[in-house]
This record gives C-alpha cells, structure tokens and sequence, in this order.
C-alpha cells in the first residue's frame, strides 16, 4: 500500500492477527523530525529516538504544521470513528498529552558576563543590558548637618475660634527643652493642650513629642513631623490651644497643629551647621579695635563666625573659618597688619553659621 495511503488510514485491531515485530526507523538525516502525523514538519533542533516507542523525536521545538501550495497552513480532515477533525485540532491534542520534558540548560553564552547584573525581568526588547546599572547610593550619609534656629519666635494661628499659640526655641539639652514648656504651662495655665515636639543632638538623633491629652498622634507627631521636614536640631516647639467650642475632628487637629508650627518656623530666624577651623589672632591692645573691624568685614564675606574677644595680657579674637578657606585667610590678616599679626590653629567643632 503506498506511504500515502498508509498514513491515513488506521487499520481495526484483530484477535487473529499475528503480532509484527515494529520495524526500527532511521534516523532522519540533517538534523530534522518527521513525526508520524505531519510528514513534511521540519525542526532546526537535534533529535532523539524514545526508548518506550522508538520513535525519533524532537527535542525541543514544535514541529510546524504542513503547508499548502499558496503556503498557509492546510485545513485537510480525516474521519476517525465517524468524526471528523481537523489537523489543527489534533496537533493541539498531541502537544498537550506529552509528558513534561526536563527544562533546558541554559547556554553559558548566554548568560551576562562576569561582574555585571543580570538583566531585569520585563526588560523592554531591544534595551541595552550589557552594560552595568547605575544605582544611587542611598546609603551614603549627606556631609550635610541639620539645621537650627536662632533665640526664641512666637506665633498665633486662629482656626475656628480655637487658638493655637506656638512657642519655637533654641535649646540644646533636654533640661533646657522642659524649661520652655514649663514657662509655657505656666505662662498658659487655664489653657487645656500644650503639645510639644523636640529634636536634640548634631545629628538629630534625640526626638521626642507629646499630645497632652489631644487624640493620639494628632498632635505631637505632626509637629515633629514639620521640624523633620524642615531639616532642624536643637529646637523645641510648643503650642498652646484654647478650645474654641468647636470640634475639629482629627484630621482638622492634625493640619492645625502642623500648620501652626510650620507658620511660625517661616518667621523664625535660621541658622546652618557646619564644621570650621578654630583660630586664634593675638593683637596688642593698640591694634585691637583695627584689627577687629578687619576680621568682622572679612567674616560677614565668607561666612565665617567671629566671637567674643578675651583681654588677657593681649587681646585674642577667635575666628571659626571654613577649613578651605583657612589659606585665603592668612593671606587678608597679613595684608592687613603687614606681617605683623598670624593666627594660631586650635583645631575644628561644629558652629552655627547665619543662613
């Protein structure tokens, strides 16, 4: 009978038919599959003969369907059991009823070099990800130190009839920050909430705040809250409410008591920290005065800080200047004094420089 026909045609089981012994097909040449079913499917990967059936099999493509003269894929059926199906239907068929196959090894050329990251899931196709990704370091601390404010700033704010008195203040101990609400309580006392927020330390790592009998967290936190955003250490915030007769409900407690420290922080002075080079000019009495106008013109230039003179046998001012600037100071102080007077290095501390 001819291949043909034979591949179409599915011979009824007998009981008297003599068991045939199945012949042992060869290997397809060139690397390509021809399943049983599609005897002009191709595949491009290597094939492998299956010890239960001994069938040549593909090992890892799909074999494509057969193509008709105009080269779209032939609808041709065959009737089975008084069935008629298509091919389509039946390839389905065969590629779900296989068994699982052991996922494949991935090549070692395709895997990225050694020393860049693998590339993201989802990457867009066509994106570059052969090169190393450039991640911030946000690990890394800023260089830069918090902020303060300068001496004491009051402020009002009325919502609703109910009045919020904030009191901000620059302490640099917790003693000192229980001072101010103490004077606050005590300035206040038929007020019903004095609602503190405080942040100590250079690097702001001390924090504390207090609803004083407000709804928990509507208070305390939202003040502290704003001295955070803002970037502030050593200050601490106290408001004082006077129940207006309406409720404000905790949303309204939260953005009145934010807002009223944010309001008075705009109108507070303030001032930046930052670490500089302490120095030392001894000038004779006669030169003080000179000397000192010199230093104060050249300090308000450069953001430096000039404190208080000490008269001991001689008169010392102490200057704190940005380490990079210490060359460009000593060059103005000796042209100013001829030669005559030089600065002494005590070492460096962290200083409150006006914004």
């Amino acid at each position: 009978m001819p291949s043909s026909a034979r591949s179409r045609t599915t011979a009824a089981p007998s009981s008297h038919s003599v068991p045939v012994t199945p012949r042992t097909p060869t290997p397809p040449t060139s690397g390509r599959c021809a399943p049983r079913s599609h005897p002009s499917a191709t595949s491009s990967s290597s094939c492998r003969r299956s010890t239960a059936t001994g069938r040549w099999t593909s090992c890892g493509a799909v074999p494509s369907q057969p193509r008709g003269p105009t080269g779209s894929a032939t609808g041709t059926t065959s009737s089975r059991n008084g069935s008629t199906t298509s091919v389509h239907a039946r390839s389905r068929a065969r590629r779900t009823s296989r068994p699982a196959r052991h996922p494949r090894r991935a090549c070692a050329c395709s895997s990225p070099p050694s020393g860049y990251p693998s590339p993201p899931r989802g990457a867009p196709p066509g994106s570059r990800q052969d090169e190393p990704v450039s991640t911030p370091d946000i690990a890394r601390p800023s260089a830069a130190l918090p902020s303060t404010v300068a001496g004491e700033t009051h402020d009002e704010l009325v919502i609703k009839k109910s009045r919020f008195l904030t009191r901000i203040v620059h302490v640099t101990t917790v003693e000192g920050a229980d001072a101010v609400v103490a004077a606050a309580r005590k300035e206040y006392w038929d007020a019903r909430h004095h609602c503190v927020a405080m942040i100590l330390g250079t690097h702001a790592d001390q924090q504390r705040s207090t609803d004083d009998g407000e709804p928990s967290g509507t208070a305390g936190v939202p003040m502290l809250e704003v001295l955070r955003h803002r970037g502030l250490t050593d200050v601490v915030a106290v408001v004082t409410r006077y129940f207006g007769g309406v409720l404000l409900g905790a949303g309204g407690l939260v953005r009145a008591y934010s807002g009223a420290v944010a309001q008075a922080l705009d109108v507070a002075p303030l001032v930046r920290r930052e670490v500089l080079a302490e120095l030392v000019v001894a000038v004779p009495f006669t030169d003080a005065g000179r000397v000192e106008h010199v230093l104060r013109t050249w300090v308000a230039a450069h953001d430096s800080v000039l404190e208080d003179v000490t008269y001991t046998s001689c008169a010392e001012l102490t200057v704190l200047v940005p380490p990079h600037l210490r060359a460009t100071f000593d060059a103005d102080l000796a042209a100013a004094t001829a030669g005559a007077v030089t600065a002494v290095e005590l070492g460096t501390r962290i200083a409150d420089v006006p914004a």
